[in-house]
């Protein structure tokens, strides 16, 4: 086996930078997961799951992402060359059903972590698994040219456009012709001078034409390639591990077949069947210095639990400004990992005073929560004001209906928007009312409507 290492991020620059130097410079070496024994056989059919993304405009990346807890996320794509059809529509059901199955096995092995796959908020989306964000890339090359180890430096810069995502790991289903050979399933790149995580330009593909994907959306062979290279792309055993296989199968454990990191499958492969580092000696959940998988940033912390965001009483919104950015509006309600740090923000509308936070948060500044448990914060506004200013020019006083305000010279105060405010002006001995100016005229009764910040002046004239 070989394992490719290529730089940080999957750029164009970076791939041509690499494709001209020779392959021991570059240390490039592949991490494929191949198949032995392969025999005929059939899985019982199975319903794939609904992708809530079917009839929507094809896009690499939506947002805003539905998971808030990190923007570090595991992207799913789905890439096809130029010249091969155009076969969404029927693989995302299955690769849906894979997703599900792989965040279900990863919580049976340990129920303290999952993948925190990228997910969007489809509308009208009910099912959690069914809003799997599957980014689509129609490849610009035909898939002739993306074969063999010169090919694989083609498929990387015509990816590119992924180098964007740049939180993201990737796990990219390709449905062309086989890169390398049928027998080959799935290929990890990671950064071999990156760790720590396998820096931020994991990306693992699974080999739609390969032998191993014929089970697609069965939870068997196609699910288990995809999660072993995903784990691969987390950077798992770069550092090595006490079981890691000899060459040509480093980057691999040999302890037992049922290692998700095994090296090999076979026609039986079931992921149900396969473990997270048997023993938890190698790569995941152990106590050696080296780094661990299960401390990975692209990991979900479980359980995870709604915080209930409300806007009461008066004109205002809520903000929520970290972990991510979301606009709650007048309500929301983000499910988050254990332990999340969240700050919220209360936005009030022009003329409307915050009277404080109720629930988790108290006071009138940021509110800040860490999620150990379901949580309910309200911002309780007050009615909308506008503030109506008064002056008088000569001697007289002008009174308000409803009250508050009594002017001889100048004032200012607020009424609850929406209401109509009438001023009413009396002189003073030897004077007369003239009329008004700014928000009225005449001399009548002033009748001003409480939609805006308004002024207003009263003229008095000596009889």
């Amino acid at each position: 086996m070989r394992r490719w290492v290529l730089a940080l991020t999957v750029t164009a620059a970076v791939v041509a930078a690499a494709a001209s130097t020779a392959p021991s410079a570059r240390e490039a070496v592949l991490e494929p997961v191949t198949i032995s024994g392969l025999q005929p056989i059939r899985f019982p059919s199975r319903a794939a799951a609904d992708w809530c993304g079917a009839g929507q405009p094809a896009a690499v990346d939506r947002q805003p992402d539905a998971d808030l807890s990190s923007a570090h996320q595991v992207h799913v794509t789905y890439a096809v060359p130029a010249d091969a059809p155009d076969q969404l529509a029927s693989r995302a059901g299955p690769i849906v059903t894979d997703i599900a199955a792989i965040d279900a096995w990863w919580r049976g092995q340990d129920a303290t972590r999952t993948l925190r796959f990228d997910r969007f908020a489809f509308p009208g989306c009910a099912s959690k698994p069914g809003m799997l964000d599957i980014g689509f890339v129609r490849l610009p090359r035909p898939g002739s040219l993306y074969v063999g180890d010169a090919g694989t430096d083609r498929l990387f810069a015509d990816l590119g456009q992924l180098a964007a995502l740049s939180a993201d790991k990737h796990l990219v289903y390709y449905d062309g012709p086989n890169v390398f050979d049928e027998f080959v399933c799935g290929t990890s790149f990671v950064d071999r001078n990156a760790p720590v995580q396998g820096g931020l330009s994991g990306i693992a593909f699974v080999w739609l034409r390969s032998l191993c994907a014929f089970d697609l959306g069965t939870t068997g062979i196609a699910a288990t390639v995809a999660v072993h290279e995903v784990i691969h792309g987390l950077g798992s055993l770069i550092q090595g591990g006490p079981n890691e296989c000899d060459p040509p199968n480093d980057g691999h454990v040999c302890d037992s077949p049922a290692d998700i990191l095994y090296p090999q499958v076979t026609s039986q492969t079931k992921l149900a069947t396969e473990m997270l580092d048997v023993n938890r000696d190698d790569y995941y959940g152990h106590s050696r210095a080296s780094f661990d998988t299960q401390d990975s940033g692209w990991l979900s912390h479980l359980p995870q639990f709604p915080l209930t965001v409300t806007a009461t009483g008066g004109e205002g919104t809520v903000q929520m400004t970290s972990p991510a950015t979301l606009d709650c509006g007048r309500g929301c309600t983000p499910e988050l990992d254990v332990g999340t740090a969240v700050t919220l923000v209360a936005v009030p509308a022009t003329g409307t005073p915050f009277l404080g936070w109720r629930g988790a948060c108290t006071g009138t500044g940021i509110c800040s929560i860490a999620m150990d448990a379901g949580k309910n914060v309200a911002a309780l506004f007050g009615a909308a004001s506008h503030r109506l200013s008064v002056r008088v020019t000569g001697k007289g006083v002008v009174v308000s209906t409803p009250g508050g305000l009594v002017c001889p010279t100048r004032c200012s105060v607020s009424f609850s928007a929406g209401v109509t405010v009438r001023l009413r002006a009396t002189p003073a001995k030897g004077f007369r009312f003239a009329g008004w100016k700014g928000a009225c005229s005449g001399s009548g009764p002033c009748l001003v409507p409480v939609d805006r910040d308004r002024t207003t002046r009263a003229v008095f004239r000596e009889k």
